[in-house]
């Protein structure tokens, strides 16, 4: 694992998780939703050119209570 952060996504704490597969970075986002349900999102590779269009879609995101 390179990193692990706490993040806030669509209102919600979760972690945020970087790790590396030989020269490919990938990003996990992990937010938990009730019982032992978690919203996962996966995003390779990390160093994508398009990864601040990705941010974008990510800020849409929004959790029904």
């Amino acid at each position: 694992m390179l990193s692990q952060s706490a993040v806030t996504l669509g209102d919600r704490q979760g972690i945020v998780e970087e790790t590396q597969d030989g020269d490919v970075r990938h990003i996990g986002y992990y937010i938990p939703l009730s019982g032992t349900q978690v919203f996962v999102v996966n995003a390779v590779p990390a160093d994508s050119q398009v990864w601040s269009d990705f941010e974008r879609v990510l800020a849409t995101i929004r959790f029904k209570p």
